[in-house]
């Protein structure tokens, strides 16, 4: 019988291919309007009506005994760092306010990729989820939103190693 935390990387499987399948769709339908906004631009400036920080709601996709599986926006860093702002939303802060837990992230993603992301409540089931994701069992899907013309078949694999380059960056 496998194992209850096993469960949390099929959740992570399936959500991913949902959730770009959203964001696409989300995203070409903001940029359609110049309705483009960032979690990550949202300081203390954005003040409600009290007075008080309005912080972001993190999307929760699943939510279990020792993990959750919430949907990163692009944006949002997970965790923080030496180079980000004390001012500037974060991830794993974001959630542990709204959950009212401690979270431990079990992977992370990119600041710039929005996506299916796993966070358990301890260290020990945190250290299990991210051995299991390394292993050579695990199975990992990205899906890109690219613009321009590939001149490939539909449902081809593309193998691009160029780097990729977004602005300056």
């Amino acid at each position: 019988m496998r194992h209850p935390l096993f469960a949390a990387i099929r959740h992570v499987s399936a959500y991913v291919l949902l959730l770009s399948s959203i964001t696409t769709r989300t995203r070409t339908q903001a940029l359609s309007t110049g309705n483009v906004s960032s979690p990550s631009k949202s300081t203390n400036n954005n003040k409600g009506n009290n007075g008080k920080v309005e912080r972001p709601r993190i999307p929760v996709l699943q939510y279990k005994d020792n993990w959750v599986c919430v949907n990163k926006p692009a944006g949002l860093t997970v965790h923080r760092s030496r180079g980000t702002s004390p001012r500037q939303f974060v991830l794993s802060t974001l959630l542990k306010r709204q959950l009212s837990r401690k979270v431990f992230p079990v992977h992370r993603l990119d600041h710039r990729t929005s996506g299916a992301i796993l966070f358990s409540f301890d260290s020990e089931t945190a250290g299990k989820l991210h051995g299991s994701l390394r292993s050579t069992k695990a199975t990992k899907q990205y899906v890109a939103l690219l613009r321009g013309d590939l001149d490939v078949e539909l449902g081809a694999t593309v193998t691009i190693d160029k780097p990729l380059k977004v602005g300056d960056i």
